[in-house]
């Protein structure tokens, strides 16, 4: 197999892992953000703090509406044009794991997004942004000095 050709694949798979999971997180934080209510549950965001959370009162649960949406937006921004990736990629999938741990694992929940995040967080951990992502860019300009 030819190893060009096997690099471009990986750089299209990355391209295409970090737009589908940046763009659900984009989304994910405006919906919250915009509070479009059917939206917003129906994608469910990240949900790093556990629903039933966010009905408590107090600072804690405050913080949780102020923060989390823009905490998946820039999450999303991050993977969506390739920055950091392989950092992101683990939050994203140790952020997943703790809420499927947390939440879907105890009641039983449907843990097939967190086991999907996890999968998708750990790929792009080991392949990075590829060549088509800010990472690509850097590290080319890098390695042509």
């Amino acid at each position: 197999m030819n190893k060009d050709l096997a690099q471009k694949d990986i750089d299209y798979a990355a391209l295409i892992l970090r737009l589908t999971l940046g763009t659900f997180f984009i989304v994910a934080g405006m919906a919250q953000l915009l509070e479009i209510s059917g939206f917003a549950q129906t994608v469910s965001g990240f949900a790093i703090v556990p629903g039933d959370a966010a009905a408590a009162q107090g600072l804690a649960a405050t913080l949780q509406r102020a923060l989390i949406p823009w905490v998946e937006i820039i999450v999303g921004l991050m993977l969506f044009f390739g920055l950091a990736t392989s950092v992101v990629a683990v939050v994203v999938a140790f952020l997943a794991f703790v809420f499927a741990a947390s939440r879907s694992f105890v009641d039983g929940g449907s843990i097939a997004k967190e086991i999907l995040f996890v999968a998708v967080g750990l790929a792009l951990m080991l392949m990075g942004g590829g060549r088509m992502s800010v990472d690509g860019h850097l590290r080319d300009r890098i390695n042509k000095k």
